[in-house]
């Protein structure tokens, strides 16, 4: 800035005039630096607390999450072995032994180790105390498996077994011997109806004593009172008949008599040795192996679990102690870093207006069309007045206003796309995962998995559809299962239940989760005789001959989500499994259900019974037929048939 020395133009040169402040500039730049101070300080602290809390999170991760991970390993080899053991013990296949061998090297074992490893790191010494306890325990329950194991299949094991094998096998074998040569011999002394009555109570002992020897010799094996009271009552006949044949030893040859008196003979010893091995079989350590298990091996097992559970626990309870403090924490730097952001704007505030007052009248009106512009309130150009820096930077501000009004409208746009997105994946989300599940999903719950102890399960298939699939075009296959799987779909939502999923032709339903409810039986039965209707409304309208099985059991399952990329809602269990057994051994148009199943339903529903049938992995089970809701006509609630399916 110049100043003229004098008005008349006499050529005085013109000076500079010096601020004895340095002028705005310099008073601009000292509050820039000030600000910027304030703002590095503001930086320091903020990436201290990050690097806190970052460092912070990596212990928690490093450290408490892999124990309690370890102890789950843990816990689950001692469950395998176990069951493992449990198999050898039951069956002797050497699969289960394996199994239980396994189970230490690749679970146990491994899972200890990483315990300790990590344990240098704990803090609570309760948590190493428990650690250093459990590997004695350990040893115990491996040395107790290993007697078990090593017992299970030899044959002293069974000390019944034996005792029939060695002492009652050969007593009866002699007395077959004898029963089959007076039999065989013909040398009646007496008329042919003393021959005749002689030889019918011969074939009633003969009966007798096959029977008594069946019995006991499944009583040993299976340990079935019925067993046990059936061979009483045989040993009771066939003494019955020996008295019978000596009463009349008339009748009888030389060498028959000879043979009686042999029968005499072993039969107490036959009955002696018999109830010898019957009170070893009911002796509760009839089994030496399955008495170790339940009495050490199971107890040492379930100690050595809730020794692992309490180990968990505490882990975690210290894991979300450690989070709850980082959490304090962060909110406190959060807390400090808003008061310093709140400190410096009030800074910069007041030197902002220090600063304006220095500045001309047509910065504040440009000052004032910048509100103008940020309430929304200015649609036209501010008039450039000078051709100067005010005058470049007012056409900076309406080519700046022009551009954030284009770009609201874009952002406008663009949001109210994301919004469409967001209602679409949130609808696709929901047809693939039920409602809980879903919200529970996305509030980042990590493994969805629960256990129902009643739930009732719906399979359902359309009969010979391998042999429509090839007879009818793709396009007309998948429009007739689209509209069958529609109808059965409107039936799902209108009993309330859960679809599980389909594949090629079959149906899987289930009721009762995962929201539980008391009437998951009474559901699923409308829900399959409603099925049926639909089928065969669908058949009127197309005139097709289609059919369907259903098959439904109830019963306990677990249900979760698996997959990563394309996610699945499941259920697993042996009630599962007995229900898709129930529909494969079904009969077209038939609802084909389990005695667990009927007993939920009866009386208010009609059925047919089956009778025992063969099921696949479960050997004989009783069924029936699910016909209809049992009607006033009808109070007693079942039709039953003889016979079996």
């Amino acid at each position: 800035m110049t100043e003229s020395a004098d008005e008349g133009g006499h050529g005085a040169p013109t000076i500079p005039v010096h601020f004895k402040s340095g002028g705005l500039r310099r008073k601009l730049l000292r509050s820039f630096l000030g600000l910027t101070l304030f703002g590095l300080v503001l930086l320091c602290t903020s990436l201290v607390a990050i690097f806190w809390l970052r460092n912070s999170a990596n212990r928690l991760a490093l450290q408490h999450a892999p124990s309690v991970e370890a102890a789950l390993h843990a816990r689950i080899g001692i469950q395998r072995s176990l069951a493992g053991l449990r198999g050898w013990v039951a069956l002797g296949r050497s699969e289960f032994r394996d199994e239980r061998r396994a189970a230490w090297v690749e679970d146990i074992q491994p899972a200890i180790a990483r315990l300790h490893d990590l344990s240098r790191d704990w803090t609570d010494v309760e948590d190493q105390e428990r650690l250093a306890g459990l590997d004695s325990l350990l040893a115990d329950l491996k040395e107790s498996q290993w007697w078990v194991e090593d017992v299970a299949q030899t044959e002293g094991n069974h000390s019944a077994r034996v005792i029939l094998r060695k002492k009652v096998e050969p007593i009866a074998r002699a007395m077959r011997s004898a029963i089959d040569a007076m039999i065989d011999s013909g040398d009646f002394k007496q008329g042919i109806d003393e021959r005749s009555t002689a030889l019918a109570r011969l074939s009633r002992l003969q009966i007798a004593h096959m029977s008594s020897d069946h019995m006991l010799s499944n009583f040993v094996v299976h340990g079935d009172g019925w067993r046990e009271s059936g061979f009483h009552q045989d040993l009771t006949v066939a003494s019955q008949a020996i008295e019978q044949i000596a009463s009349n030893l008339g009748a009888l040859g030389e060498d028959q008599r000879s043979q009686l008196v042999i029968l005499q003979q072993e039969l107490p010893w036959y009955a002696h040795f018999a109830k010898e091995s019957i009170a070893a079989r009911r002796s509760e350590r009839w089994n030496a192996a399955q008495y170790l298990m339940t009495t050490e091996t199971v107890p040492l097992s379930e100690d050595l679990i809730g020794r692992l559970n309490a180990l968990s626990t505490n882990q975690i309870g210290s894991m979300r102690r450690e989070t709850a403090y980082v959490d304090r924490v962060g909110k406190n730097a959060v807390f400090v870093s808003i008061g310093l952001i709140a400190a410096m704007a009030v800074i910069a505030g007041l030197m902002s207006s220090s600063r304006a007052r220095q500045i001309t009248q047509p910065l504040s009106s440009l000052s004032e069309a910048t509100r103008e512009l940020a309430a929304g309130r200015l649609q036209n150009n501010l008039p450039v007045t000078t051709d100067d820096e005010l005058g470049s930077l007012t056409q900076a501000f309406n080519h700046m206003r022009v551009a954030l009004q284009q770009s609201e409208a874009k952002l406008k746009q663009s949001y109210d796309a994301l919004a469409v997105e967001f209602d679409r994946a949130e609808n696709l989300l929901l047809n693939i995962l039920p409602l809980p599940i879903a919200e529970r999903l996305k509030t980042g719950e990590g493994i969805i998995a629960d256990s129902f102890a009643d739930v009732t399960v719906l399979f359902a298939d359309i009969v010979g559809f391998t042999q429509l699939s090839a007879s009818i075009p793709p396009e007309e296959l998948v429009r007739l299962l689209d509209e069958v799987f529609s109808r059965f779909d409107a039936l799902l939502d209108t009993h309330g239940l859960e679809k599980i999923k389909t594949l090629g032709d079959a149906y899987m339903l289930v009721g009762g989760l995962p929201t539980p409810r008391p009437d998951h039986a009474e559901a699923v039965a409308e829900m399959a005789l409603g099925m049926l209707q639909e089928i065969a409304s669908y058949n009127a309208q197309h005139e097709t001959p289609l059919q369907i099985r259903v098959g439904m059991n109830s019963g306990p399952v677990v249900a979760g989500v698996i997959g990563r990329k394309k996610f699945i809602y499941d259920i697993w269990g042996d009630t599962v499994n007995i229900a898709s057994r129930m529909e494969s051994n079904g009969l077209a148009g038939s609802i084909h259900v389990s005695e667990e199943c009927y007993q939920r339903l009866r009386p208010a529903y009609v059925f047919e019974d089956r009778g025992f049938i063969q099921v696949k992995g479960k050997g004989e089970m009783r069924t029936y037929f699910l016909k209809r809701r049992t009607s006033d006509d009808d109070p007693g609630g079942q039709e039953r048939t003889s016979g079996r399916g």
